[in-house]
């Protein structure tokens, strides 16, 4: 499923959800901003090494299953709700 946001004064962002479950937030550059995974893991290839490096130093027993793309850097979710 795929929702097209136009704000009036921003400009256009995209919303998809995968079939499983996977809800992706992209901008009208076509870059992902969020990127939800609910139960699984974020796919390795979308977070930055240095943040993968971290969690996986600070928490060996966590995934990642949200990463959000903010304008001082990325917040992220983990599965063991952190």
């Amino acid at each position: 499923m795929i929702k097209v946001d136009k704000h009036l004064l921003k400009k256009t962002d995209y919303d998809v959800k995968l079939v499983n479950g996977t809800k992706i937030e992209f901008n009208n550059s076509g870059e992902w901003t969020s990127v939800d995974c609910k139960k699984k893991s974020v796919p390795d290839e979308l977070v930055p090494k240095h943040i993968r490096r971290k969690v996986a130093a600070s928490y060996p027993d966590a995934t990642i299953n949200r990463i959000n793309k903010k304008s001082g850097g990325h917040i992220v979710g983990l599965s063991d709700g952190t």
